[in-house]
């Protein structure tokens, strides 16, 4: 039987071990495939506007006198929280969410595989709205906290799914700048989340809406997932051919499934590619996950494993996400309101949402780069830039009492950091870790990579608060140590992936070695 099952894949497969002389997935772009990206980018938006919706409530009168932070002019027998009790709910109010975010990218990965990529969305849309109807309806902290922890666990299902789905829906040609989508929706979310509080700041209720208005785009993404978002080929073809090779099935049973498998992948990439494309791109598809069929399914140990240096990605993936993090950008984002408030008073959360035009247009610019400059030299010209900004920006906090002069020369090395982040180092993480894993161990270790950027992202939005206030210079200093050491991590160790199928990357993982003085193509 096991013969029977042998044969019927190699059919399955007919032609496939003469790929190895066709071209890579080279094919056009169809304008569905932009729709799809778009849309799956909600998921990005939906997790930006949580980020800078919630950090503009801290200096919202209504949220302070909800929490007794403050007190009510009316109210001459409130006795307001302390400093040090406000800063404790803060930082909580920051963490939970990441925190949250960090078990889902944890958990993820097995219901990833499991179900399937769009019915993984759409559980990761639903914890979501859950967790902000709870908190937008909180009318104590610790329900907030309960609301933010669970809305935490929807953004990390949605933060691990989104960039591998993108990415198996692309051709490899146009994968990165799709992929990009991600952080595109993050930083369009959080513009709109920035630009929401100005209003919301009048109002009473405000805060509410901060917390609990992209539950629309939630629902907005429901509904692409339960309409027109197609399955992942890749996902199509691993599951059908794993219950092949695995099942003790009859020639019939086996036949009929194998037509089953032709059929709906056809019809997936038919909505996906050109007709032109169409057999190429499932011939491509059909191999790579042939050879990891043929393997079964991936387990922890090999994910840990130094087979096809996975050991080697998965650390380097860890790496880069959780320096990204470490790197200052989150802390910025979610705490801008309140860094900017000492310099500009009221107008604090209009300058937050200056910075949130300069992020949304510095995505738009590397959506245009990261495919035609490539991974490295992207992310290296990106990482100089913001160790400069955030050297000057160490050395503007050293200032005891800082003139108006050095305010907005800190503003402005702000501006220049989040240009630059938002243009390389952000989207280019996601490019990078959803790209970098064979198709078998990919879930796993995106959830790991994924893990790393909520885990390293609860530690900054854990301690800023209060690293800030006993060194605002020392803050930034360690962020310049941090960009240091992923500059030197990435040019050393990470070959470049741009363009490159599945297979292809493994053998530039394989082949890669670290110098001091290496190519463009390397």
């Amino acid at each position: 039987m096991s013969s029977l099952r042998r044969n019927s894949l190699e059919e399955l497969l007919v032609g496939a071990k003469q790929l190895s002389v066709l071209d890579p997935d080279r094919s056009k772009l169809k304008p569905f495939v932009i729709l799809v990206a778009l849309w799956a980018s909600l998921g990005g938006l939906i997790f930006g506007f949580q980020l800078t919706g919630s950090g503009g409530t801290f200096v919202m009168e209504g949220f302070k006198e909800q929490f007794g932070w403050i007190c009510p002019e009316s109210d001459s027998q409130c006795t307001p929280l302390s400093e040090s009790e406000i800063e404790t709910e803060r930082s909580l109010i920051s963490a939970l969410m990441t925190i949250g975010a960090t078990f889902g990218a944890l958990i993820n990965p097995r219901f990833v595989e499991k179900w399937g990529r769009v019915s993984n969305l759409r559980q990761g849309n639903i914890v979501f709205i859950l967790g902000a109807a709870i908190c937008s309806a909180s009318s104590t902290i610790e329900v907030l906290y309960a609301g933010r922890f669970i809305s935490g666990l929807g953004i990390g299902m949605l933060a691990l799914c989104v960039p591998v789905y993108i990415g198996e829906v692309s051709p490899a040609t146009y994968r990165g700048a799709l992929t990009t989508l991600w952080q595109f929706g993050v930083t369009l979310g959080m513009l709109t989340g920035q630009g929401a509080n100005i209003g919301l700041a009048k109002v009473e209720w405000g805060w509410r809406l901060s917390y609990g208005a992209n539950i629309i785009f939630a629902i907005m993404f429901l509904v692409g997932l339960f309409t027109f978002l197609p399955e992942s080929p890749r996902y199509i073809a691993a599951k059908i051919s794993s219950r092949v090779a695995a099942e003790d099935v009859e020639q019939p049973l086996v036949t009929e499934l194998l037509a089953k498998h032709e059929s709906k992948l056809r019809s997936t990439m038919k909505k996906l590619r050109y007709e032109q494309d169409v057999d190429h791109s499932v011939e491509n598809i059909q191999k790579e996950v042939q050879e990891d069929i043929e393997r079964g399914d991936a387990t922890w140990r090999e994910v840990f494993s130094t087979e096809k240096k996975m050991l080697y990605r998965v650390l380097l993936g860890i790496s880069i996400q959780a320096f990204n993090q470490l790197s200052g950008n989150e802390a910025i984002n979610f705490y801008s309101p309140t860094i900017l408030e000492s310099m500009f008073g009221s107008k604090s959360i209009f300058m937050s949402f200056i910075l949130g035009i300069i992020n949304f247009v510095a995505v738009c610019v590397g959506i245009l780069l990261v495919d035609r400059v490539g991974r490295i030299p992207l992310f290296l010209v990106g990482g100089v830039t913001m160790l400069i900004s955030q050297i000057c920006n160490a050395i503007y906090q050293s200032y005891s009492n800082p003139s108006d002069t050095v305010d907005t020369l800190f503003f402005a090395s702000l501006a220049i950091f989040s240009f630059a982040y938002h243009s390389t180092w952000g989207p280019l993480a996601w490019d990078i870790c959803s790209e970098m894993f064979p198709l078998r161990e990919r879930a796993k270790a995106v959830g790991l990579t994924t893990m790393s950027n909520f885990l390293f992202n609860t530690v900054v939005a854990a301690s800023f608060s209060f690293t800030i206030e006993a060194s605002p210079s020392g803050s930034f200093a360690f962020f310049c140590a941090a960009i240091f050491l992923n500059l030197t991590l990435v040019y050393l160790f990470l070959p470049e992936t741009a363009h490159k199928t599945s297979l292809e990357i493994d053998r530039a993982f394989s082949e890669h070695k670290p110098k001091l003085c290496r190519g463009r193509r390397d």
